[in-house]
């Protein structure tokens, strides 16, 4: 019985210095604005503003939290476009809670969401010259790389 008492004690000493793993959690967040009033730069700013609610408020709330990843999602007439994507340590916030510096944006929603107008290109179409006009086409079946 004291054997067994002897094992069973020191199971419980090994099993209490065994060293604890701590494991990293992210967490992802997707948030989608209106986009129909107002200008694009005033939905930046507030997709900006967003981003820095929803990481800090991620944080806070979850202690063991170590990456956030926001990204912000502009809705104008049935369009749906990324305005921007945050992604950022807890170390790094707690260094610089500003969220430009962790931020991508996605230069084509403006034009997507209809903010910014693409003024089309006219094509230039060149004509062939007349030494190719007047050019024998069988004999550039002649030519010694032609398909072999």
């Amino acid at each position: 019985m004291n054997t067994h008492r002897a094992i069973f004690t020191s199971l419980v000493v090994i099993l209490l210095n065994i060293p604890t793993v701590a494991w990293a959690e992210d967490k992802q967040i997707s948030y989608t604005l209106n986009a129909h009033n107002g200008s694009y730069q005033a939905l930046i700013e507030q997709a900006e503003a967003w981003a820095g609610k929803l990481i800090e408020q991620a944080f806070t709330q979850n202690s063991s939290l170590t990456e956030v990843a926001v990204s912000i999602i502009g809705e104008r007439n049935g369009q749906y476009v990324p305005l921007l994507t945050a992604k950022v340590s807890r170390a790094n916030w707690q260094e610089s809670p500003q969220t430009r510096s962790w931020t991508q944006y996605y230069s084509s929603s403006a034009v997507l969401l209809g903010f910014k107008q693409v003024q089309p290109r006219a094509n230039v179409v060149r004509l062939p010259n007349r030494e190719f006009l007047n050019r024998d086409v069988a004999s550039s079946h002649q030519e010694s790389n032609f398909y072999q």
